[in-house]
């Protein structure tokens, strides 16, 4: 769509960070503590539906994802399903993509 509409793709990496729980987790528990991963939107959720537990959290928005208790429900704010494969060929696409630092990233919560 983007490429489609003349548009520009920002894709930024960040530092997430396992809380307690999510370093308990039988899924988040198997990451590491803190590690890379790829956002590009400006969506933020501030309030989290009743039963939720936060996992991870970055610098600017503490809920990058969490779970709902009793039930296999998983969330995130982050791509998670955007590995390098997959970040390439969008690269390759033709679409006009800017790469930023965590620290100059402005395209999300």
């Amino acid at each position: 769509m983007v490429r489609t509409c003349g548009g520009i793709m920002i894709v930024c990496a960040v530092e997430v960070r396992l809380t307690p729980a999510g370093r308990e987790d039988p899924v988040f528990g198997q990451l590491p503590e803190r590690f890379l991963a790829p956002i590009g939107h400006q969506d933020c959720v501030t309030h989290l539906p009743p039963g939720a537990i936060v996992l991870a959290s970055i610098e600017r928005t503490e809920n990058q994802a969490f779970r709902i208790e009793s039930k296999p429900i998983y969330c995130t704010q982050f791509h998670r399903e955007l590995n390098r494969t997959m970040l390439s060929e969008r690269l390759q696409t033709g679409c006009m993509v800017t790469i930023c630092k965590p620290a100059t990233c402005t395209g999300w919560g």
